[in-house]
């Protein structure tokens, strides 16, 4: 079981290859028909039109991966031909309570100071969208990330307070066509307004369609994502954008990763899934900025069953790795929903 940590900017590499049969030969995207439709984005978190041959689908994945939770992060693929266009939409897990223009250019600037693209231009201000508050960027040089060049982008600030980013690429070919590419772009940011779905949390939640259960104080909130033969429930803290934060995760199924505590953690009991374990408890490096400290992870095995369920978290804070123990020692399987 793997799953990507990377930041939303730089960590999603477009995939170019198509799935399914080629698509009908187009000169460029000002050719594609003008039918178009309404998306949903991260579960109904975002709407945006786009035409109507766009398909949504998952960020590439290795094949001892799960797909990433649409909860998280969604690709919408348009092709024109040799042509692509790729809008890849994430949820931060953060949250800006004064709006976009209180730490938006901060974020923005910290993007550019670690990522790839280089210099931003990003835009005077925000605007809003039936009030879905729309922050938009873009290169001032050629920025190439892989086999995708990065043409602009979005931060976006749900109505609940979260911040959700969406990157527009495209491939090589598209390069020849920019100028109907940003034309594209722009009519389907102009079209973004917030979906219904809010980021559920303070309350005691069945995740995911799943029968987890589990009891999210303030600021936690919870998604799963689902694989061929396994099941991993994350909870992320919902702090401040371009603040740092720990994550919990449930795996459950047949193949854990090896447990990754080192020879020297202290072991610690506890109850988890209503059965008596033992929590591996230890620290990193308390000299870096930003980087986690905190760390657990216990196995369960589920009687009866083949299935192994390995629970894991890193904080960066004593008072977060407090709340992540707390929430795992909340976990169940109740048989009937709550």
């Amino acid at each position: 079981m793997k799953t990507s940590a990377r930041a939303a900017m730089v960590g999603v590499l477009v995939g170019w290859v198509a799935l399914g049969p080629a698509p009908a030969p187009a000169a460029s995207f000002a050719d594609l028909p003008q039918d178009w439709t309404e998306v949903s984005l991260l579960r109904d978190r975002l709407s945006m039109r786009a035409p109507k041959a766009a398909r949504p689908e998952p960020p590439p994945y290795g094949i001892m991966e799960a797909p990433e939770a649409a909860d998280r992060r969604l690709h919408l693929v348009i092709d024109s031909g040799p042509l692509r266009l790729v809008a890849s939409a994430s949820e931060m897990f953060r949250v800006s309570p004064g709006g976009l223009a209180q730490l938006g250019p901060s974020h923005m600037k910290e993007m550019e100071r670690r990522g790839p693209v280089g210099p931003l231009s990003l835009a005077p201000s925000a605007t809003n969208a039936s009030g879905l508050e729309i922050l938009t960027y873009e290169p001032r040089a050629p920025a190439k990330l892989g086999d995708a060049h990065l043409v602009s982008g979005a931060l976006t600030r749900h109505p609940d307070g979260a911040v959700q980013i969406l990157n527009f690429y495209v491939n090589d070919p598209a390069l020849a066509d920019l100028p109907a590419a940003r034309r594209l772009i722009a009519d389907m940011v102009a079209s973004l307004k917030p979906g219904p779905r809010q980021l559920v949390t303070g309350t005691r939640v069945m995740v995911g369609g799943s029968n987890l259960v589990l009891v999210l104080p303030p600021g936690y909130t919870a998604y799963r994502q689902v694989g061929t033969d396994f099941d991993v429930h994350w909870v992320e803290h919902l702090v401040a954008l371009g603040q740092p934060s720990g994550r919990l995760g449930i795996y459950s199924g047949h193949h854990p990763q090896a447990g990754r505590h080192p020879a020297n953690a202290r072991m610690e009991g506890a109850v988890l899934f209503g059965a008596d374990a033992q929590w591996y408890v230890w620290e990193g490096p308390a000299n870096l900025a930003n980087a986690p400290r905190f760390h657990r992870e216990a196995y369960v095995s589920v009687p009866g069953t083949p299935l192994t369920r390995h629970v894991f978290f890193y904080a960066i804070t004593e008072a977060e790795s407090a709340d992540l123990q707390r929430i795992a020692e909340s976990a169940a399987f109740p048989v009937k929903a709550p």
